[in-house]
């Protein structure tokens, strides 16, 4: 079943995989069923349950999801890449500070 509009969706809208590639491109996130697909086995693409051999998503945390890695407005690729390594910094260094803190 394809989206056609956004409208009927709520935030704990159960989706398939199709479904959600469908309904983040309409919502102005252009992604494909493929991509989420090899999102989901790097474990970067937004949370996803299993039905048996199908891969289900909750509409609102996918939709978050995108919104998070959405970057601010800019005026070149150069100003991007520098958004992109400050948001890989900070998760870094959260990243260090938690292992620093469980002492591993």
């Amino acid at each position: 079943m394809k989206i056609v509009s956004l409208e009927n969706l709520t935030p704990e809208t159960v989706l398939s995989r199709e479904q959600v590639a469908d309904a983040l491109t309409l919502a102005g996130f252009p992604i494909s069923k493929s991509t989420l697909a090899n999102l989901a086995v790097k474990a970067q693409g937004p949370l996803f349950r299993r039905f048996g051999k199908i891969a289900i998503y909750v509409w609102g945390e996918a939709l978050a999801w995108a919104e998070h890695w959405q970057t601010s407005p800019n005026r070149g690729t150069k100003q991007h890449k520098e958004e992109r390594k400050a948001i890989r910094e900070k998760l870094n260094a959260k990243a260090d500070a938690w292992l620093k803190e469980q002492g591993l």
